[in-house]
C-alpha cells in the first residue's frame, strides 16, 4: 500500500497590511506485508513548513478609543503622535512592527516486524524529528513616537531541535503442559534528544533601512543555549496463564538517563502482578450462575522518573545585572548535587472486577496506593 499527499493553507488578516499564515504539509508513507505473511513493514514521512508575519497584537482592544481622537495619520501618510501638542498613542503603530516567523518540520517513523516461527517474533520501532525555527521581528522608528527621539530594536532567534529513538523488542511464547503458557518479551529503548538556540537582540538602530542587519545596530545582547538528553532501557516482561484461571506477571527493567551525574544514571524497577479469574471456579460457575466474570488481581512495583531539566545537578551560574568594575561577572545559582539520582515511586494496586449478566452489566473496583522517595 502507498499513499501519499500535500495540502496548503493561506490565512489573512482583517488587519491593516498584507500580513499572513501560511502552511504547507507533505506526507508519504509505504506499508508492505509479504505473501506469507511473516514480514510486516510500514515507514511514513511527513515535512511541513509554517510562514507566518501576522499582527502580534491585537487591534480589537482599542474599540473603546474616544470617537474625537484625531486622524491616526498625518499630511505625509505617516502615523500621527499629536494633537494640538499633545501625545497620544497611535494604536496602528502595531501595523509598522515586522514578526515573521518560519518553522520547518520534518517526521520520519518506520516499523518492521517479523515472525520466525509460530511462537516467536522480533519488531523494531525507529522514528526521527527535527525542528527548525527561524524568528526576525523588530520595532522601527516610525512605529514610535518621535517626540521621546527613539531608535529601532530588532530580535533574530534561530531554534534547532532533533531527536531520535529506537526499540527493538522480541516476544516468544511457549507452553510447559496443556494447562501452563508462559509468555515472554526481551525490549529496549535508545533514545537521544538535542536542541540548539542562539538568540540575538539588537538595538540603538538610527535607521530604519537597517533594521535587518546585526552589524549596524549600536548594541547587543546575545543568548547561546545548547541541551543534549540520552535515554536508555532495558526491560523484560514474563506473563504465566495457568488454565486461564490464575495470572501471574513479572517486569524487570534497568533505566539510564544524561540527566543524573555520574554513578547515578543508571536505576533498577520491576514489578509483579497476581490474578484469579475465580469465575471460572466450578463452584463459582454452579452457585453464582448470575456472576459471568469475576476477576481478583494485586500487584505491586516500582518505576523511576527523571523527568526534569538537564543538567539540574551540575553547578550553575548566571551573569550579574551590572558589571564589576566595568567587567561582566557571574554568581552562582546552583551547586553541584552528587546524590541527584532517579526518583523512585512505589505503587500497590488491588482490584475487583464483576460482570453480570453475560456481562451486560460491568464492576470495578480499585484501591490503589502511590508513594514517591527521592523525589525531584
Amino acid at each position: 500500500n502507498f499513499s501519499s499527499g500535500i495540502n496548503y493553507y493561506r490565512e489573512s488578516t482583517v488587519f491593516p497590511g498584507n500580513s499572513s499564515s501560511n502552511r504547507f504539509n507533505a506526507y508519504s508513507g509505504i506499508a508492505y506485508k509479504s505473501p506469507d505473511k511473516k514480514l510486516d513493514l510500514s515507514i511514513s514521512s511527513s515535512y511541513a513548513s509554517d510562514k507566518s508575519d501576522l499582527i502580534q497584537e491585537d487591534l480589537t482592544q482599542y474599540i473603546n478609543l474616544p470617537p474625537v481622537l484625531p486622524e491616526l495619520y498625518d499630511s505625509l501618510g505617516r502615523l500621527n503622535w499629536s494633537d494640538g501638542g499633545f501625545s497620544f498613542v497611535n494604536p496602528l503603530s502595531a501595523t509598522l512592527q515586522v514578526n515573521k516567523v518560519i518553522t520547518d518540520r520534518f517526521t520520519a517513523n518506520s516499523l518492521i516486524q517479523y515472525i520466525f516461527l509460530p511462537n516467536l517474533s522480533a519488531k523494531i520501532s525507529a522514528g526521527y524529528n527535527q525542528l527548525n525555527t527561524d524568528e526576525y521581528n523588530n520595532v522601527p522608528i516610525a512605529a514610535q513616537d518621535p517626540s521621546i527621539t527613539p531608535t529601532g530594536t530588532a530580535f533574530f532567534g534561530t531554534n534547532v531541535v532533533k531527536s531520535w529513538i529506537l526499540e527493538p523488542q522480541v516476544d516468544y511464547k511457549f507452553n510447559i503442559n496443556p494447562k501452563l503458557r508462559i509468555q515472554t518479551m526481551l525490549g529496549a529503548t535508545l533514545q537521544e534528544n538535542k536542541g540548539k538556540l542562539v538568540g540575538i537582540s539588537a538595538t540603538g538602530y538610527t535607521n530604519d533601512r537597517l533594521l535587518g542587519s546585526v552589524a549596524n545596530a549600536s548594541s547587543l545582547t546575545i543568548q547561546n543555549h545548547n541541551e543534549l538528553y540520552r535515554y536508555s532501557a532495558l526491560y523484560g516482561r514474563v506473563n504465566l496463564n495457568w488454565e486461564d484461571k490464575y495470572l501471574f506477571n513479572f517486569t524487570a527493567r534497568r533505566d539510564g538517563s544524561s540527566r543524573f551525574g555520574s554513578g547515578n544514571q543508571f536505576a533498577n524497577f520491576g514489578a509483579a502482578g497476581i490474578a484469579w479469574i475465580f469465575s471460572k471456579e466450578k463452584f463459582i460457575a454452579n452457585d453464582f450462575s448470575f456472576l459471568s466474570f469475576g476477576k481478583l488481581r494485586f500487584s505491586y512495583g516500582t518505576t523511576g522518573n527523571d523527568l526534569i531539566g538537564n543538567y539540574q545537578y551540575l553547578d550553575s551560574y548566571s551573569p550579574t545585572r551590572f558589571a564589576y568594575q566595568g567587567i561582566p561577572s557571574l554568581f552562582p545559582t546552583k551547586l553541584y548535587n552528587s546524590e541527584y539520582s532517579w526518583e523512585q515511586i512505589r505503587k500497590i494496586n488491588i482490584g475487583l472486577e464483576l460482570g453480570f449478566l453475560n456481562e451486560r452489566i460491568l464492576l470495578t473496583a480499585d484501591w490503589f496506593s502511590n508513594r514517591s522517595s527521592n523525589q525531584i
